[in-house]
């Protein structure tokens, strides 16, 4: 049941990373879109997921498991910078804040 939901968050995680990749062309289609897909997930999914601060670390942890799972090629720095978003994910994702995944793309 857990790797669905992980399943999920890394497939949610892919396509807001994929759509976030040229913001100055789709910002506002990307925030629809990442609207409609966190709408799906509160309404739809078939086990209550709850955007909380929770919801926050779990997806910054798989996020840049997925990103840099071998740690080849973040530096601490990189961490650090992408680090002040951890608690804050949830609450940028609401809003439709794309910030972390353009720095994170920019670091890449």
């Amino acid at each position: 049941m857990r790797i669905w939901i992980i399943a999920a968050l890394t497939g949610l995680l892919g396509y807001v990373g994929f759509v976030s990749f040229n913001p100055l062309d789709n910002g506002e289609k990307e925030k629809v879109i990442l609207q409609a897909v966190l709408e799906v997930l509160r309404k739809n999914h078939f086990k209550q997921v709850e955007i909380n601060d929770e919801f926050s670390h779990r997806l910054y942890d798989t996020y840049l498991d997925r990103m840099d799972g071998m740690k080849r090629f973040l530096i601490m720095s990189d961490l650090d910078l992408l680090d002040d978003y951890q608690d804050s994910l949830d609450d940028a994702l609401k809003s439709g804040d794309l910030r972390f995944f353009d720095l994170s793309y920019q670091i890449i």
